[in-house]
């Protein structure tokens, strides 16, 4: 409880009741600091969710208060609240730079490093912290937080009996502490979809007298994924009668959103989309960013008219979306995009099940994008462009998502000035879409201009929806990957990782770290990139390329096999595997994978003057300058050569 001359106007919002707090703040503004009293306006416009208001209030607040750390904390604390880690930490740096004395600033970057997956600097500001405020409270959350963060790291790694003592440390002094680590390391274990060990967590949890709400809560959402419906929703129903907590009648409608995305993860299609008919009314809301995976799920379980119908559902709602690289390819989870015979198999055999599902009438746009994207993959141009002619006709801006795989296909061709003339169009049509604006910026790139395509993603970044923008925010760091820009790279992934964001960014944020040479870093992310896609190329390429710089080209060759037994064509799993094979001394098998690169790459890092069979010596240097030139692009798609190659 705040004392003093706002504890009235603390008490007031607290509550909820904020035309009172309003008044109190005006009569106890007259005996308190002005930064103070702006500092209070900014919280409560908050908490009215007006954003622009609260953000006015706090930069006042500290144009009232240049010296004091209180306004710096607690704005930085609402740009954190409102995603923007970025700015927030520049504000706490600069208020450390001030005050180098203070607990709190520290405490409060270590909670934000934590946040933005830097665990590191994270450790580093709670010692700080911990050593600033020796005789303060603060000093003992300080350390909690370090044996939590410390835990993270043993589970991520798998050291699950580490982990375990190192929360416990974190908790040892009240068993209600004890209770709190053992939540978090259930939440940890239920993150890592290790279900049975987070029940039984929280079951202990229970038993040291955590509180009994949360828990229940948390045990609700365990046995949702689970597929334990009745055991879910009894626990829910628990939490409720012991307090308010996050018990509510919305959260228990959530249940079966959980179990629809565990279902589909697992691969039980039919089951998820019997599950998908108990979702309605507000907890639709809980799914509408991540739809098109749920929709992808719906498609791979052949139910092509239930997956339109949710589809339409949710265009109703919105017509952006987060995950909306899912429409290039909608049967990911079947198989691989990549160009493969087992997708050629797939392509044919599903082109006959759409026939047959579109002959009952209906949905006629949605399969003709279907079948557009199966005979694109079979070659048959002009068949998908027929198809395409169906999805023109559609109303443009509530169906351009069914645009994505034709323009797309206008970028694999290297048609940079008919994909910008493209992309352009649709924006104009739907200004914010930023699926759009992310591929127009591709193009640029591609078509020499990359400060212009850098721009681009600066400006999706400016979408509303945090969904949104995990995907923009990661885009934008592959981005800078391809620009050479590892350090911005690095830091745009741990922004997306800190919104939520788990497609493709680690991955990349696995690839940052090798290029900034942090190859022990770049592991554990391209293990959770593998581990999230099995068929991810990328991520075995690049765990391929950090094993054989760390020396271990056996263990490499492993994962590059992998890679391009995906795709024979992959130019850079062949790049790398050649020299994993070179520093093994197999001469012969090198000249085979040197021979599988494209004569115009190898023209491009030779030279147009050098002509003939290059020998091991040379074959190895144009290998390394080849990576070296291309600085973080790996992605097979040929149109991104472009960018270190130059337009063809």
């Amino acid at each position: 409880m705040v004392e003093g001359p706002f504890s009235e106007v603390e008490s007031l919002l607290s509550a909820g009741r904020i035309p009172e707090a309003v008044r109190a703040l005006k009569s106890s503004s007259v005996s308190a600091p002005a930064w103070e009293a702006f500092l209070w306006l900014g919280r409560i416009e908050e908490n009215r969710g007006r954003t622009k208001e609260a953000e006015a209030a706090f930069l006042k607040a500290l144009a009232a208060g240049p010296r004091a750390s209180a306004p710096e904390i607690e704005f930085a604390r609402f740009l954190e609240r409102q995603g923007r880690h970025e700015a927030a930490l520049t504000r706490l740096l600069a208020a450390l730079a001030r005050d180098k004395t203070s607990c709190e600033i520290p405490l409060a970057l270590g909670r934000l490093y934590a946040k933005m997956g830097r665990l590191d600097e994270a450790r580093k500001s709670l010692r700080q912290a911990a050593q600033a405020g020796a005789a303060s409270p603060l000093s003992t959350v300080a350390s909690s937080l370090a044996c939590v963060l410390q835990a993270r790291g043993h589970l991520k790694a798998g050291r699950f009996k580490a982990a375990s003592l190192a929360l416990r440390k974190a908790g040892a002094r009240t068993p209600m502490e004890a209770a709190a680590a053992e939540m978090e390391f259930a939440r940890l274990l239920e993150d890592r979809d290790l279900l049975q060990e987070s029940r039984a967590r929280l079951t202990r949890a229970r038993k040291l007298g955590g509180p009994s709400n949360e828990i229940q809560c948390a045990l609700s959402r365990v046995y949702a994924k689970m597929g334990r419906m009745a055991a879910a929703k009894a626990s829910w129903r628990r939490g409720a009668r012991s307090g308010q907590g996050s018990a509510t009648p919305l959260g228990q409608a959530r249940l079966p959103v959980l179990q629809v995305r565990s279902l589909i993860k697992a691969g039980r299609f039919p089951a998820a989309a019997k599950a998908l008919r108990g979702i309605s009314g507000p907890a639709l809301e809980e799914i509408l960013h991540e739809w098109p995976e749920i929709f992808s799920g719906l498609l791979c379980g052949g139910d092509y008219r239930a997956a339109f119908r949710f589809a339409e559902a949710m265009l109703k709602k919105s017509v952006r979306m987060s995950y909306s690289n899912v429409f290039l390819w909608p049967w990911w989870r079947k198989v691989s995009s990549r160009n493969s015979p087992r997708k050629m198999a797939f392509c044919a055999k599903e082109l006959e099940l759409v026939r047959k599902a579109s002959a009952g009438g209906g949905f006629q746009g949605w399969f003709a994008y279907c079948r557009g994207v199966l005979l694109h993959s079979l070659g048959r141009n002009a068949e998908a462009m027929a198809a395409y002619e169906v999805v023109k006709s559609l109303r443009p801006a509530r169906y351009s998502i069914l645009h994505h795989p034709f323009v797309m296909n206008r970028l694999l061709a290297r048609d940079f000035k008919g994909t910008i003339a493209a992309c352009r169009a649709r924006l104009a049509l739907v200004p914010d879409y930023w699926w759009f604006q992310c591929r127009l910026a591709e193009a640029l790139m591609g078509w020499g201009d990359i400060p212009g395509g850098l721009k681009e993603f600066e400006l999706a970044e400016a979408a509303k929806d945090p969904h949104a923008r995990q995907s923009i925010i990661t885009w934008h760091g592959e981005a800078l990957l391809w620009a050479g820009e590892y350090r911005r790279a690095l830091s745009k992934f741990d922004e997306a990782v800190a919104l939520g964001a788990e497609v493709w960014v680690h991955c990349w944020r696995g690839a940052a770290h090798l290029k900034l040479g942090e190859l022990k870093k770049a592991l554990p992310d391209l293990d959770q990139a593998i581990k999230r896609d099995p068929q991810d190329l990328e991520a075995y390429l690049w765990r391929g390329e950090a094993y054989r710089l760390m020396g271990r080209p056996a263990r490499a060759l492993r994962d590059l096999d992998r890679a391009i037994a995906l795709d024979p064509k992959f130019v850079w799993g062949h790049f790398n595997r050649a020299l994993a094979r070179h520093a093994m001394g197999d001469t012969k098998a090198v000249a085979e994978d040197f021979a599988k690169i494209p004569e115009e790459v190898i023209a491009a890092i030779r030279g147009s003057r050098k002509t003939g069979t290059p020998g091991p010596r040379e074959m190895r240097r144009v290998l390394e300058a080849g990576l070296e030139r291309a600085k973080g692009i790996r992605r097979p798609e040929t149109y991104l050569n472009s960018i270190w190659m130059g337009r063809p």
